[in-house]
């Protein structure tokens, strides 16, 4: 499925793609790099069919609230699932790091509530590690506030 925001009104273009932004949905646009400026239009037979990211879909701020929303809710299962999606896609590394610390602790917390105690060890024994290895270049953690 594709939403094409090339024509009607700048408000409807712009409300079509914060709509497929929203639901993630392919956005196109037909444009060129042929315009004639004299007649104030495309050459013909120039049109192209221009893909665009999805600006919400590039840094993940939104599944990032999602995951955090779950992980609140005490649903360490869809949490971790979001967050192992997330620390691999996401492109600022310091950001996939700290998604990756509590990725583990949401792992976990999940095997804790399913009183696999040693699972859980293993998880926090690792997370406690690698908070102590990077403590010293990042004063405040994003999971400081779990």
């Amino acid at each position: 499925m594709y939403i094409d925001i090339t024509g009607g009104t700048k408000a409807m273009s712009a409300a079509a793609a914060m709509t497929g932004a929203v639901i993630d949905i392919q956005l196109v646009y037909v444009g060129t790099n042929d315009y004639l400026a004299d007649f104030r239009k495309p050459n013909p037979g120039s049109e192209t069919l221009f893909y665009i990211n999805n600006p919400l879909a590039v840094f993940g701020d939104l599944e990032i609230e999602k995951a955090f929303a779950l992980f609140e809710k005490h649903n360490y299962a869809g949490a971790k699932e979001k967050l192992a999606v997330l620390k691999e896609n996401i492109p600022d590394p310091n950001t996939r790091q700290q998604l990756n610390f509590v990725y583990l602790l949401a792992e976990t917390y999940e095997a804790w509530d399913a009183l696999d105690f040693i699972p859980a060890y293993q998880n926090i024994t690792i997370l406690n590690r690698q908070l102590r290895r990077d403590r010293k270049m990042h004063k405040t953690f994003l999971i400081m506030d779990f």
